[in-house]
């Protein structure tokens, strides 16, 4: 897909498995004390922000345990970062298509400056008000464009909320003002309405893979501007 695009000159789209070597030197190491509070309280950390120096790799959010968040495809300015990696490596693999690897990645660049502009004017609004997200997977997302998550309805990947873990979710709503929780497709919705019952937090739906977006060179900018809408949707309606 990569070198398809960078040839074409068509969008960049998201590659979910691809972890960019050299993570030990590049990756955002983010050191928390308590991998129960890591997944429930990083809104508005500082080891989450996202570098001023767009030139370097893609930062990831790191765990005590060793694991790099992988979610690094949501923020547009690691997607650049990425890019001029692959551009850099494919140039340098083939070279007689270099100059042409290099004239797509500057318009990719460009393409991509603007994605972000216009998502952090559309998330403007939504700035601040927390929210809870099923998963703790859009830390990326919610960093490059100020999002304040309160919080995620399970802790570790793979695991389904316990009776102790809704009455926790739902002092949390109450404590912290949560006023959306964000599911994501495929997840029983029964489980939100028993968080929201009785409150008037509002239930949207997040997906953060594209799931139902039809591919091709514009699928990753779809995806992003999809997402935007989803939480400006949850955040600020009604």
């Amino acid at each position: 897909l990569v070198l398809k695009t960078l040839r074409s000159g068509g969008a960049f789209e998201e590659d979910t498995h691809h972890q960019h070597s050299g993570d030990d030197d590049h990756a955002h190491d983010a050191g928390h004390e308590d991998d129960h509070a890591d997944e429930e309280e990083h809104a508005g950390h500082d080891d989450h922000a996202h570098e001023d120096d767009h030139d370097d790799h893609a930062h990831g959010a790191g765990h005590d345990d060793g694991v790099i968040d992988l979610h690094v495809w949501l923020d547009p300015v690691n997607a650049q970062a990425m890019a001029r990696e692959m551009a850099a490596v494919l140039a340098e693999t083939d070279p007689a298509n270099a100059a042409a690897y290099f004239t797509n990645l500057v318009s990719l660049l460009e393409r991509l400056d603007g994605a972000t502009a216009d998502i952090a004017v559309d998330l403007e609004p939504a700035r601040g008000i927390p929210f809870i997200v099923f998963h703790d997977g859009y830390r990326y997302f919610e960093d490059q464009f100020g999002l304040t998550a309160a919080g995620s309805a399970v802790v570790h990947a793979g695991t389904s909320p316990g009776v102790k873990r809704v009455r926790e979710l739902r002092d949390k709503i109450s404590d912290l003002g949560v006023v959306c929780i964000l599911s994501e497709p495929g997840i029983n919705q029964r489980f939100v309405d028993t968080l929201i019952e009785g409150t008037d937090v509002r239930a949207g739906t997040v997906d953060s893979i594209g799931a139902d977006i039809e591919e091709g060179p514009d699928m990753y900018f779809t995806l992003l501007h999809h997402m935007a809408a989803s939480f400006r949707d949850c955040l600020v309606s009604g």
